[in-house]
């Protein structure tokens, strides 16, 4: 954090609260995927549809969702903890294998989105905020009238994707940080928990004395 982080009541990366991961792999079917759906008990069919619901589904017991496409994807979502996510699709995979309808390879397992939320306790003027953030202005929108937020796109390129030790999960990666004027951090897009805290952080060290306040914009 810089210098300044001290006007924080505490530091913003601590708050960070997971709201939801989505975490996927692609399997080898051994026999039609339709027939695999239609087979295996714990699976429940449906009607596969261009907005992303999946052939069929397993709902987990705890939280979370579990999709199968007929490509060959299973992904699960509506899960808020990124290990129990990856253990959630992988016991999945594990009980298919077992069932006789997937191939027996590993299969790998990648964070796709998560989204996040973080609080700076304290109250945040949007336009100054606008003008001294550390990326392209293109790649911002500012607030108007009818916007309480401050939204920034940032693209896998102005990622330290070094730091994350995972560049093939990053191609084509976009990550949308808004920040409201209450203080509140909105994170989606992230494909490692560590790019949810360098999204607080980018936020954090870009505020200055000058951007706090009561006036949401």
């Amino acid at each position: 954090m810089s210098a300044d982080a001290d006007h924080f009541p505490r530091d913003p990366r601590r708050t960070l609260l997971v709201d939801n991961v989505r975490v996927a792999t692609e399997v080898d079917f051994l026999v039609p995927p339709a027939e695999a759906f239609a087979t295996v008990e714990w699976i429940d069919e449906r009607a596969e549809t261009d907005d992303g619901f999946g052939a069929a589904v397993r709902e987990l017991d705890d939280e979370g969702l579990v999709r199968f496409y007929t490509s060959g994807m299973v992904d699960c979502i509506d899960v808020d903890d990124p290990v129990g996510a990856c253990t959630a699709l992988g016991s999945v995979v594990e009980r298919l294998r077992e069932s006789g309808v997937v191939g027996g390879r590993r299969y790998d397992r990648r964070i796709s989105n998560m989204s996040a939320r973080a609080v700076l306790g304290v109250p945040v003027r949007l336009n100054r905020l606008y003008h001294v953030l550390p990326v392209p202005k293109g790649d911002v929108q500012p607030p108007d009238e009818g916007s309480n937020s401050l939204d920034v796109v940032v693209e896998s390129d102005a990622v330290p994707t070094e730091r994350y030790n995972d560049e093939r999960d990053l191609d084509s990666m976009t990550m949308r940080v808004s920040v409201f004027g209450t203080g509140t951090i909105q994170i989606k897009g992230a494909r490692h928990p560590d790019m949810l805290e360098w999204a607080v952080s980018l936020v954090a060290e870009s505020v200055t004395p000058e951007c706090l306040g009561a006036d949401a914009r």
